[in-house]
């Protein structure tokens, strides 16, 4: 575990607490993230909608 000076200095903060919140904000971001791309792998796409226009198909 860091000290709290090696911590503040790390992270640009005036606190370990302040450090370990940005730390949790951030992880919460790259989770909300990967979540998004979790559900949209999981989408199903109707392709027969779409088969006679390909320039809608990504």
């Amino acid at each position: 575990m860091a000290n709290e000076l090696s911590a503040c200095i790390l992270f640009n903060t005036d606190s370990k607490a302040d450090a370990l919140q940005s730390i949790s904000e951030e992880i919460e971001y790259y989770e909300g993230l990967l979540n998004e791309i979790d559900e949209y792998t999981h989408r199903i796409t109707n392709y027969e909608r779409t088969a006679d226009c390909p320039y809608l198909a990504w």
